[in-house]
Protein backbone atom coordinates (compact mmCIF):
# COMPACT_ATOMS: atom_id res chain seq x y z
CA UNK A 1 0.00 0.00 0.00
CA UNK A 2 1.58 3.34 -1.01
CA UNK A 3 2.12 6.05 1.54
CA UNK A 4 0.81 9.39 0.28
CA UNK A 5 2.50 12.46 1.71
CA UNK A 6 1.37 16.05 1.62
CA UNK A 7 3.79 18.93 1.02
CA UNK A 8 3.71 19.64 4.77
CA UNK A 9 4.55 15.99 5.53
CA UNK A 10 7.58 16.15 3.25
CA UNK A 11 8.81 19.47 4.65
CA UNK A 12 8.47 18.10 8.18
CA UNK A 13 10.57 14.95 7.59
CA UNK A 14 13.23 16.07 5.09
CA UNK A 15 16.33 18.06 5.88
CA UNK A 16 17.66 20.24 3.02
CA UNK A 17 21.28 19.13 3.56
CA UNK A 18 20.24 15.48 3.32
CA UNK A 19 18.23 16.19 0.16
CA UNK A 20 21.18 17.93 -1.48
CA UNK A 21 23.47 15.01 -0.59
CA UNK A 22 21.05 12.48 -2.13
CA UNK A 23 20.64 14.55 -5.30
CA UNK A 24 24.43 14.76 -5.61
CA UNK A 25 24.62 10.93 -5.33
CA UNK A 26 21.91 10.59 -7.99
CA UNK A 27 23.80 12.87 -10.39
CA UNK A 28 27.00 10.92 -9.67
CA UNK A 29 25.19 7.72 -10.67
CA UNK A 30 23.96 9.38 -13.83
CA UNK A 31 27.53 10.50 -14.65
CA UNK A 32 29.00 7.06 -13.90
CA UNK A 33 26.43 5.27 -16.06
CA UNK A 34 24.76 3.24 -13.29
CA UNK A 35 21.44 5.12 -13.54
CA UNK A 36 18.72 3.76 -15.79
CA UNK A 37 16.91 6.80 -17.16
CA UNK A 38 14.69 6.04 -20.17
CA UNK A 39 13.28 8.80 -22.30
CA UNK A 40 10.18 10.56 -21.03
CA UNK A 41 6.92 8.88 -22.04
CA UNK A 42 4.07 11.14 -23.15
CA UNK A 43 0.37 10.36 -23.38
CA UNK A 44 -2.00 12.88 -24.94
CA UNK A 45 -5.54 12.71 -23.58
CA UNK A 46 -8.00 15.32 -24.91
CA UNK A 47 -6.88 18.91 -24.19
CA UNK A 48 -3.72 17.85 -22.37
CA UNK A 49 -0.61 15.80 -21.98
CA UNK A 50 0.61 13.46 -19.28
CA UNK A 51 4.37 12.91 -18.98
CA UNK A 52 6.01 9.97 -17.21
CA UNK A 53 9.69 10.07 -16.27
CA UNK A 54 10.93 6.80 -14.73
CA UNK A 55 14.39 6.27 -13.23
CA UNK A 56 16.29 3.56 -11.42
CA UNK A 57 19.50 4.20 -9.47
CA UNK A 58 21.32 0.87 -9.18
CA UNK A 59 23.87 1.84 -6.51
CA UNK A 60 21.28 3.58 -4.34
CA UNK A 61 18.63 0.90 -4.91
CA UNK A 62 16.08 3.61 -5.67
CA UNK A 63 13.23 3.45 -8.18
CA UNK A 64 11.03 6.47 -8.98
CA UNK A 65 8.62 7.84 -11.54
CA UNK A 66 7.78 11.53 -11.84
CA UNK A 67 4.40 12.27 -13.39
CA UNK A 68 3.47 15.72 -14.73
CA UNK A 69 0.17 16.67 -16.33
CA UNK A 70 -0.59 19.74 -18.43
CA UNK A 71 -4.13 20.74 -19.38
CA UNK A 72 -4.66 23.96 -21.32
CA UNK A 73 -8.24 24.41 -20.06
CA UNK A 74 -7.40 24.04 -16.35
CA UNK A 75 -7.51 27.78 -15.58
CA UNK A 76 -10.98 28.35 -17.09
CA UNK A 77 -12.59 25.06 -16.05
CA UNK A 78 -11.06 24.31 -12.67
CA UNK A 79 -9.21 27.45 -11.53
CA UNK A 80 -5.95 25.46 -11.67
CA UNK A 81 -2.67 26.25 -13.44
CA UNK A 82 -2.13 24.91 -16.96
CA UNK A 83 0.83 22.73 -15.97
CA UNK A 84 0.12 20.86 -12.80
CA UNK A 85 2.53 22.12 -10.16
CA UNK A 86 1.85 18.95 -8.26
CA UNK A 87 4.04 16.15 -9.43
CA UNK A 88 3.63 12.63 -8.23
CA UNK A 89 6.82 10.83 -7.34
CA UNK A 90 6.89 7.27 -6.21
CA UNK A 91 10.13 6.28 -4.59
CA UNK A 92 10.93 2.73 -3.67
CA UNK A 93 14.16 1.72 -2.00
CA UNK A 94 14.72 -1.83 -3.13
CA UNK A 95 15.93 -4.50 -0.74
CA UNK A 96 19.40 -5.75 -1.56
Amino acid sequence: MPLLLTKDDVVRVLDMRDCIAVVEKAFAELASGTAVLPLRIGITPPDGVSLYMPAYLKQMGALACKVVTVYKNNPARHNLPTPSARCCCRIRLLEK
